[in-house]
């Protein structure tokens, strides 16, 4: 459904009149999407089954009526992401979750826009260096590996929202309007047996969807211990879908691993397992494939998703993973279905909008902007809490139910850190030339839990108790949810004896010595193995973990060192 002018974020405004003018830069970023050719326009297009010249013809038709425009593209089911071209004017478009991430750049001596997916090729295209980076945007990654709102590393270039169609035309400022929004603020007081009778009915619709869409090919799924991964292989079994595989990777016995297996085997579907250690990652990180796959996802709104590359690349290598396969993800079922709301969201906060307002900033800062404690600093935060306030400044007048904030909370993160960092897991996908679907994204689903009251949300409750009531595959008992282990089994009884040791500073002395010292040999997927150990516990910069030293590495690439970024900011 289009959304009203009220509903949607403020339109991006850029000052100068230009020369709508397109070099072969527009062709370059979308190289690996299907194109349509209508009448002297051009349609590039990323989705899975749709038939791009009946859409082709369609957009031509109402390209100048900027609101049937909008309402064409809202009817697009499925995950996507466009670019038209034609004559003096252009538009872009992305899905609901932003799985086709698109790029907006200008450059103000030709005043030439360009729209790409490649950030290398944009950042070539527009002649960027360190010093065209944005403060702030430098700084977000730094803190959090991810940018805010439509900011990127560069100041000339932005990133369209989530669900947001951008027009251009020669001699005209470029307008924005939503197609689709995520919008758990509004949810609805809805009793529970209706919620899980819809929550079923949905799950039913989502996999007919899945099913149609796969056609009979080889559908291959990352399989965890969790609910996510687990509910999709359920789910095929339940409603026939007989090719299908599963894979588990990590450390050798590791929790994930163990119960993927026993949930594969009970489905009766064909499992696989790929080892994850120090060395073979450390072999991997320094590998020309991985350095063409850093530059392959850099959207310049974050840091890439890393965990899946070296499994897929070996199932590949051995003929496993099929060239026709789809990969089936899981994400982000845990965040939609309310289990990262903050337990301060759980009560009602004050009517104070300010009060309000700081409090679901501070929770979001709390939670994600903690990479790096030397650059945590108050100013750090500080400046950081007023570019969030800025975001939560759309909602002009505020909304009204301060019981409903969590909603804001969850808007927040959605649109930052899921659609930026979780979601663009796609790319690693497209990288090996993988199709790929993630149904737990469906525009359906989202709508479906953006209503659902935080009654529902709270613990997951309604998530849970309606999949252990399906019993889908009958895994829903018999296999426990994230049962945990400590791997490798020599580090058990060290770490045992340190944890003892730590009992009388306290908890949080305990997790910052375990981060530096143990979780290098701990962590499943071995995803600081590029750092050397011996680095790493000297360092005094205080990393949160894994992901803080891929964001010191990806703002390196871009000539910006942690101190650097900490110095420009403190002159804002």
């Amino acid at each position: 459904m289009l959304l009203t002018s009220e509903q949607t974020a403020n339109p991006m405004r850029i000052n100068n009149p230009y020369k709508l003018t397109f070099s072969s830069l527009l062709e370059l970023p979308f190289d690996s999407w299907d194109l349509s050719e209508f009448s002297g326009t051009k349609l590039w297009m990323r989705h899975q089954s749709l038939n791009l010249s009946a859409l082709h013809r369609k957009l031509f038709k109402c390209r100048l009526d900027r609101d049937k425009l909008a309402a064409v593209v809202a009817d697009i089911s499925g995950h996507f992401g466009l670019v038209f071209q034609g004559g003096d004017e252009a538009f872009a478009a992305s899905d609901a979750c932003n799985t086709a991430l698109i790029l907006f750049g200008y450059d103000g001596q030709s005043k030439q826009h360009y729209f790409g997916q490649s950030g290398a090729a944009i950042v070539d295209q527009l002649e960027l260096t360190d010093r065209d980076t944005s403060s702030i945007g430098a700084l977000s990654i730094a803190l959090s590996g991810y940018t805010i709102g439509t900011n990127t590393l560069y100041e000339s270039v932005r990133a369209l929202a989530p669900g947001t169609l951008i027009y251009l035309k020669h001699g005209q400022t470029p307008t924005e309007c939503s197609t689709h929004q995520f919008r758990p603020w509004e949810a609805q007081p809805l009793k529970w047996d209706r919620l899980k009778s819809e929550l079923s009915e949905e799950l039913r619709a989502m996999f007919e969807r899945l099913i149609q869409s796969a056609a009979g090919r080889p559908i291959v799924v990352p399989l965890s211990a969790g609910l996510d991964s687990r509910v999709l292989v359920a789910g095929l079994k339940e409603f026939g879908y007989k090719n299908v595989k599963c894979f588990a990777y990590g450390l050798s016995g590791n929790h994930e691993a163990l119960a993927s297996k026993r949930i594969a085997e009970a489905l009766g579907y064909s499992w696989e397992f790929v080892p994850y250690t120090n060395q073979r990652q450390k072999a991997v990180y320094q590998s020309e494939e991985h350095r063409e796959y850093v530059t392959f996802a850099d959207t310049l709104t974050g840091v890439h998703f890393e965990q899946e590359f070296l499994a897929l690349r070996e199932l590949r290598e051995t003929g496993w993973l099929e060239g026709d396969a789809i990969i089936l993800n899981g994400q982000s079922g845990d965040f939609i279905s309310g289990n990262h709301i903050p337990t301060k969201f759980f009560t009602a906060s004050t009517d104070d909008v300010q009060e309000r307002k700081r409090l679901i900033v501070n929770e979001l800062i709390e939670r994600h902007f903690k990479l790096w404690r030397s650059v945590a600093t108050e100013d750090s935060h500080s400046l950081v809490a007023e570019r969030l306030t800025r975001e939560l400044g759309q909602f002009d007048p505020f909304p009204d139910d301060p019981s409903l904030d969590y909603g804001l909370y969850e808007w927040s993160e959605f649109k930052d850190r899921q659609s930026k960092y979780v979601v663009q897991n796609v790319r690693l996908y497209e990288f090996f030339k993988f199709d790929w679907r993630m149904p737990l994204w469906d525009r359906e689903f989202m709508d479906f839990w953006a209503k659902a009251p935080l009654s529902a949300k709270k613990n997951q409750a309604l998530y849970r108790e309606t999949l252990r009531d399906l019993d889908w595959g009958g895994v829903w008992h018999s296999v426990p949810v994230n049962l945990r282990n400590i791997r490798p089994m020599w580090i058990r009884p060290l770490r045992l004896a340190l944890k003892a040791l730590h009992a009388p500073v306290g908890k949080q002395k305990w997790h910052q010595f375990e981060r530096r010292y143990l979780t290098y040999w701990t962590n499943n997927l071995c995803s600081t193995a590029h750092i050397p150990y011996a680095r790493i516990t000297r360092d005094t910069r205080g990393a949160w973990g894994a992901v803080s030293w891929w964001t010191e590495k990806y703002l390196a690439r871009r000539g910006l060192s942690l101190e650097t970024v900490l110095e420009r900011s403190a002159t804002q």
